[in-house]
C-alpha cells in the first residue's frame, strides 16, 4: 500500500510541477521524510492525508483507490500561484533571518 500511494503522491506533484522540497514545506515536513512517503518506505503519508486532499485538490479516496488510475488534473494556476507565493514568502524570511543573525554575530565579534 505504501508504494502504491507513493507513487500516486509523484504522480500528482509532478503533475503540479512541484518539487519535493516544496510539498515538504507545505506539509511542514523535511525533504527526506517526504522522499520516504513516495518511495513507499515510509506509513507516515497517512498523517498527512488532509493535506495531500488540499495540495492536490483531490479527494481521500482518490489517493487510497487500489489502482494506478489517478483523478483527472486540470491546471489550477491560481493555486499553483499561491503556493509559489507562499514559497516565496517563507524563502524571503529565511533570508531575512540569516542576515540579521550574520548581523548580530558580526556586531559580536566587533565588541570582542
Amino acid at each position: 500500500m505504501n508504494k502504491l500511494i507513493g507513487q500516486k503522491l509523484k504522480a500528482l506533484r509532478m503533475r503540479r510541477c512541484l518539487t519535493q522540497e516544496v510539498v515538504a514545506d507545505m506539509l511542514h515536513i523535511s525533504q527526506s521524510t517526504y522522499a520516504r512517503i513516495e518511495n513507499g518506505r515510509s506509513n507516515s503519508w497517512v498523517n498527512h492525508i488532509t493535506s495531500f486532499c488540499k495540495i492536490y485538490q483531490i479527494q481521500p479516496q482518490d489517493l487510497l483507490r487500489f489502482s494506478d488510475e489517478l483523478p483527472s488534473y486540470h491546471r489550477d494556476h491560481k493555486a499553483i500561484d499561491k503556493v509559489l507565493h507562499a514559497l516565496i514568502q517563507n524563502l524571503e524570511n529565511q533570508i531575512k533571518e540569516k542576515d540579521e543573525l550574520i548581523s548580530y554575530l558580526k556586531e559580536q565579534l566587533t565588541k570582542s
